[in-house]
């Protein structure tokens, strides 16, 4: 343990590629991780928040009430961030004095945190200076707000008018009651129509304090001239307690059994989706736990039901499903679900296909150990190469710190994954009350665009 300018900095090394990672933590809370990349000309920087999508309800840290908000306010707030103008140029936003200076600069809205990161070969101290600035200094002008409203207002049409979107929306609603997941990261666009500037500045005050920041740079940097930049720019004191979003009670069984949509399609679209109800508000997973169960979901399923798996060569010899085929597992710190969507032909076949025959693979699935196994490998080897790509080393850097977690961590973790204990947490997919359908079929004269829950 050492200190720089008042940070305390720890290092680590990882087992499998050798890197070291040096992580500094300011008294404020301000956490610094930096991957050092000799040889690399691009470098990675990003500032992370744990402020997202989900966070409809808290408690101002303000006025000490409890706040609501409508569902798009973080997402509405990213772009507004990026919209502020810079002092000594008034015309010109963050986002564009960022590509002036030859910075590659983006941001998402996530359910559960914010994320700005650029990518640049030079100028990477005069970028941290603009977006730290416009992170923690919003403008707020009325005129930015519906500007970006605007922008916003236009994605959500794009959005909506592809199906794949309007299914996997589609399953959301059908699985949530209460928790806020069930709405768009963008909102709506009534609700978008509601966010007020109070709103805004509300989320901000509570949420993006000192710190809660944590920022991640990657590449061939010299850590002495980032820490002598980052001092001054830095407030003294100590750490705010952490705000959390007020997360609802949300019952284990999901709303509905199915939705029939009709909309603009040649294809029919189907949707099905599992609820997992061992993550929920009150039985939180955090840090390495969440991080775990993330990676195994994510294994267990590809073993299951991925492109090289028995049960999809099954299904597609049968023409159930098409190339199209996908699914994800999701899972954050108070909610998780599976989610499978596709193109059939007979998509009301397909869905009765995977509800029979993927509980009886989950309650089968002893002999899968092999595969699951060679799956793990395979991810070890990924995590590996992804060492030499900047970009990569960054967003993995991040989700690291959102988890409160080091990126060397996933070795251990990747060795903590077994495949017996993954069996046991994965079974949520074997109960029928937890799950739904969707599909989405061609419109027709007796059934235009509409909506039909069963």
């Amino acid at each position: 343990m050492t200190i720089h300018h008042g940070m305390i900095r720890h290092d680590k090394k990882d087992p499998l590629s050798g890197l070291r990672l040096h992580h500094y933590r300011h008294n404020s809370g301000f956490d610094l991780t930096v991957l050092p990349k000799a040889g690399f000309a691009t470098k990675f920087v990003g500032f992370a928040i744990p402020c997202g999508a989900s966070a409809l309800r808290f408690r101002d840290r303000l006025t000490g009430e409890e706040t609501t908000v409508p569902p798009g306010t973080a997402h509405l707030l990213e772009h507004v961030i990026f919209r502020r103008n810079v002092e000594d140029d008034p015309v010109s936003g963050v986002l564009s004095r960022l590509t002036d200076l030859g910075i590659d600069a983006n941001a998402y809205t996530s359910d559960t945190h914010m994320l700005f990161y650029f990518n640049t070969v030079e100028s990477m101290l005069a970028g941290i200076m603009l977006l730290f600035d416009a992170i923690r200094n919003p403008g707020f002008e009325q005129a930015d707000i519906e500007s970006e409203r605007k922008i916003i207002r236009s994605e959500l049409d794009l959005y909506f008018d592809e199906p794949e979107n309007q299914v996997y929306q589609g399953v959301l609603d059908n699985l949530y009651h209460e928790h806020p997941v069930r709405y768009d990261i963008a909102g709506s666009a009534e609700t978008l129509e509601t966010i007020t500037v109070e709103h805004l500045q509300a989320l901000h005050r509570t949420f993006f304090t000192q710190g809660s920041l944590s920022m991640v740079v990657v590449g061939d940097v010299d850590e002495t001239a980032l820490l002598d930049h980052l001092a001054p720019m830095l407030e003294e004191g100590q750490p705010a307690e952490q705000s959390r979003p007020i997360i609802p009670n949300e019952p284990e069984s999901a709303v509905r059994d199915r939705t029939i949509l009709h909309g603009p399609v040649v294809n029919a679209l189907f949707g099905l989706g599992w609820k997992d109800p061992q993550v929920s508000r009150d039985n939180p997973l955090n840090g390495a736990q969440l991080r775990l169960r993330q990676l195994a979901g994510q294994l267990y399923f590809q073993t299951l039901i991925g492109d090289s798996s028995a049960f999809y060569e099954e299904l597609f010899t049968e023409g159930l499903i098409d190339e199209s085929f996908s699914f994800s597992y999701v899972c954050e710190r108070d909610f998780a679900y599976l989610v499978v969507t596709g193109e059939a032909l007979e998509a009301d076949r397909t869905i009765q296909a995977i509800q029979k025959r993927l509980p009886e693979l989950a309650l089968n699935s002893d002999s899968d150990g092999q595969a699951f196994d060679t799956q793990k490998r395979a991810l070890t080897g990924r995590f590996i190469r992804s060492m030499d790509d900047i970009e990569a080393c960054g967003a993995a850097a991040v989700n690291a710190a959102m988890n409160h977690i080091d990126l060397f961590d996933f070795p251990m973790l990747f060795e903590r994954l077994d495949y017996k204990r993954t069996i046991s947490t994965m079974n949520f997919v074997t109960r029928e009350d937890v799950q739904t359908a969707v599909m989405l079929l061609p419109s027709s004269p007796l059934h235009p665009e509409d909506t039909a829950h069963v």
